[in-house]
This record gives structure tokens, sequence and C-alpha cells, in this order.
């Protein structure tokens, strides 16, 4: 029987406002060697999250993305999909932006459109870039969304918490999650939580789960697994909901899944 890793990815493998270090993906190595799973656990969706693999080869087995609602294997299989109506999305969207200095992004099948101040990028497996097409026009275009993100231009949590509970009180289909100053939207009843437990529903050779955040939007994982785990540069409200505060992933590793 297998222990599975379900770790964040921004903050906690990705150096952000904490202390990362080599040995997480040693650990993270010698963790496949013996048999046991990594799932990275993130807000990203597919599209935004291949630069970032390619670039620093984190070890895995499964990717959760878009907090929950997206699961697929390192192949590319897809085992889970929820996604956000053409018609909720398209009006959170505009909603949204209907408030001063918000940055919108949206991932769909045919990409993740972002607009700031006014300016359309598009985020692909390259990066961001500028786009030819006109942001609304390609909101209008989607069918679907995979997920939404929003965040106030100087990243004041605030404000993008009072654009967030306007959203959330007036869609009942949707919910949001707020991952440092990002509000990451998805599909009603979809967290990382749900997308831990759903992925281990999946599986059929797991003995034990453990996570890993560092950011609100990591709780519902930090929670539902067996052993949960945060940092000591986390806030005090996701400390006392963790099992296990440690500095580094290793040392969650070391200590409880190749102990």
């Amino acid at each position: 029987m297998a222990k599975i890793l379900f770790s964040d990815l921004d903050g906690t493998l990705i150096e952000k406002g904490g202390p990362t270090s080599d040995k997480n993906f040693e650990a993270m190595k010698k963790m496949q060697e013996q048999g046991h799973l990594i799932a990275l656990c993130t807000g990203r969706n597919h599209i935004d999250i291949q630069p970032v693999l390619n670039k620093m080869h984190i070890p895995y087995d499964y990717l959760v993305l878009c907090n929950g609602s997206y699961i697929e294997d390192k192949s590319g299989n897809i085992l889970f999909e929820e996604h956000i109506s053409k018609e909720v999305g398209q009006s959170v969207i505009r909603l949204a932006l209907s408030h001063p200095d918000i940055v919108a992004a949206f991932c769909y099948d045919d990409g993740c459109p972002v607009l700031v101040d006014g300016e359309t990028k598009i985020l692909d497996l390259d990066g961001l870039k500028d786009s030819e097409d006109d942001f609304y026009t390609l909101l209008d275009k989607a069918k679907r969304f995979y997920m939404l993100s929003l965040h106030h231009k100087d990243l004041s949590v605030d404000i993008i918490k009072e654009v967030a509970k306007e959203i959330t009180d007036r869609f009942g289909e949707i919910e949001t999650h707020l991952n440092q100053q990002y509000i990451d939207v998805a599909p009603r009843g979809h967290s990382k939580g749900t997308g831990m437990k759903k992925l281990i529903s999946l599986l059929e050779n797991v003995e034990s789960s453990y996570a890993i955040g560092d950011s609100f939007n990591d709780l519902p994982m930090i929670k539902a697994a067996d052993v949960g785990a945060t940092f000591t540069y986390a806030v005090p409200e996701i400390q006392e909901e963790a099992n296990k505060v440690v500095r580094y992933v290793y040392e969650l590793i070391e200590e409880e899944i190749l102990s």
C-alpha cells in the first residue's frame, strides 16, 4: 500500500515568501523510489502549470488543478474535470471588471487570456505574451471555463475579498478561494480538499494521505488529510488547523512518510 503526498506549489515548492530547498525534490524522489505517490495540488490550471514543470522538473505522479476541479496523471490523461458554465463565467468576469483596477484571467479550451490595464495578454505553454484578439472577444468565444482568476492591480487583499464576496453572493454555482493576494473562482463544491478525496477514490492502493501548503486555499486539503502540515511562516489561522508545522517540505516527508 502506498502513501500519497498532496503538495501545494507556489510558496511551498516554488519560493514565494518562504524558504524552499533542493532537499524537497530529493525527498520526493525517494518517496517515488519506495512506491509512494505525489500529487501537486494547486489553483493553477493545466496550461499555467506547464512552464513551471518544464523548467523545474518537479517529481510528481498526479496533478490536482484549478482548486480541485481538474485532475490528470503525469502522462496528461484527464481523470476528472468539472467546469464553470459559459453564462456564469462570462457574468463573473464582467462583474469583477466593473470594479476599478481589477486584473482578470480565465482558462478555457483555447487558452488563458489575461486583461491588465486594458491590455490583453495570452498565457500559453511559453508564458505570457501579447494577444492579437480583444479580451472580451475571447470571453464571448468561450463555451466553458476551467477556472477564473482575479486580483487587484496593487495586490490589495481587502479589495479583492470585497469583490469575491459580491461574486459569491450573486452566483451560487461557483465559490472563491483566496491564494495570497489572488482569488481563484472554481465550480461550487470544489476545493483542494475535494480534489484530494476524488483522486484517492480513483486509486486502489492508498494507505494514508499527507498534505502541505501555506495559503488559505490549502486549508481544505490540510484538514482532510490524515496528516496535514503547514509552515512556520504561514499565518496563525493556518498553523492552528495543521497537525504539523515545518520549515521545509522534506521535513514532513522524512518524519512522516519515509520513516
